[in-house]
């Protein structure tokens, strides 16, 4: 990933567990995964493999597009995704 679709990625997980009202280590306990490893994803310091991304989405109620809200085309292109806003 770039780093700013990095960035928005880990805001985007930041911003919707909060909304959810889930703590790092209640997301984390969810993942079996650490309370450390969710707050690297949340810092941006780490990024999530791609098999933990459809495992986040699950645990916090969200669709994959939503972790990627405010990508650019560009961006999701690079990920071999494409940008559905358009349709």
């Amino acid at each position: 990933m770039s780093p700013a679709l990095s960035a928005l990625v880990a805001r985007n997980i930041r911003a919707e567990r909060s909304r959810v009202g889930m703590t790092q280590d209640q997301l984390a306990e969810r993942l079996g995964l650490t309370r450390s490893a969710v707050s690297l994803w949340e810092r941006g310091q780490r990024e999530p493999g791609l098999d933990y991304l459809v495992p986040i989405c699950q645990a916090l109620g969200i669709d994959l597009a939503d972790l990627f809200r405010g990508a650019s085309a560009n961006d999701l292109a690079t990920l071999g995704l494409r940008d559905v806003r358009a349709r």
